[in-house]
């Protein structure tokens, strides 16, 4: 569970969350400083927030967009 009254503890377990969803969805060093900014609004969220779905509904739209118009277009280019 995250402390939202420790501005310190929040800092840090913001960054350690960006870092370890970077080391998740890259491999290069560049990659993975691109992708914990990726992160930050997700961290944003959830802060503002303090409720989970929220960037998790993100996340999914995030690879619906990315992701699902690709199968959809490969499918329909099947048929």
């Amino acid at each position: 569970m995250i402390s939202f009254e420790s501005k310190g503890i929040l800092l840090i377990t913001t960054l350690l969350s960006m870092f370890l969803c970077a080391l998740e969805h890259s491999i290069t060093i560049w990659g993975i400083f691109l992708t914990m900014i990726w992160a930050l609004p997700f961290n944003i969220s959830y802060i503002k927030t303090k409720n989970i779905y929220v960037p998790m509904t993100v996340h999914f739209i995030g690879n619906l967009l990315g992701n699902g118009t690709d199968i959809i277009m490969t499918v329909i280019s099947k048929i």
